[in-house]
């Protein structure tokens, strides 16, 4: 089995509220989150995605990580919810996985899927922004340095 390595995405992050709730005692209205990507780090003790790609400390590095809305029958949420879902040395790779998590359907009915990218790294992806309220938002890749 090969070793796995830890990686914690680092973001900013600011909530508003877009539409107040009405006064019915069941509406909690809606919000709207916005992030600010900061860093990616090295992190084998509390990681949000185990790889089995080793990037050193100072490696230029492309994360790949993933926005979505969620809500429920009482409000909606735009952009609340965040994801690491990939980390490469090479933008190609980077892109594979981007553009395989935009082509992903639910239509299907998985909520899962899997893809290896040109790195050779195998990706079992969890589509948490496949569900009845949730929607994909936007996949973005950054170009960036592994920090410690």
């Amino acid at each position: 089995m090969k070793p796995m390595f830890g990686y914690r995405l680092e973001v900013d992050s600011y909530s508003e509220t877009t539409r107040e709730p009405n006064d019915d005692g069941w509406d909690r209205g809606n919000t709207s989150t916005f992030h600010s990507f900061v860093a990616i780090k090295r992190d084998d003790t509390h990681p949000d995605l185990a790889a089995s790609l080793e990037i050193p400390v100072g490696t230029r590095c492309f994360p790949v990580w993933v926005v979505w809305s969620t809500g429920d029958s009482f409000g909606h949420d735009e952009g609340s919810s965040k994801a690491l879902v990939g980390v490469f040395l090479e933008y190609e790779s980077a892109k594979e996985l981007s553009d395989a998590i935009k082509n992903h359907s639910k239509k299907d009915g998985s909520f899962s899927f899997k893809t290896v990218t040109r790195d050779e790294q195998k990706h079992t992806t969890y589509a948490s922004w496949n569900g009845y309220f949730e929607s994909l938002d936007e996949v973005r890749i950054e170009d960036t340095v592994m920090k410690s």
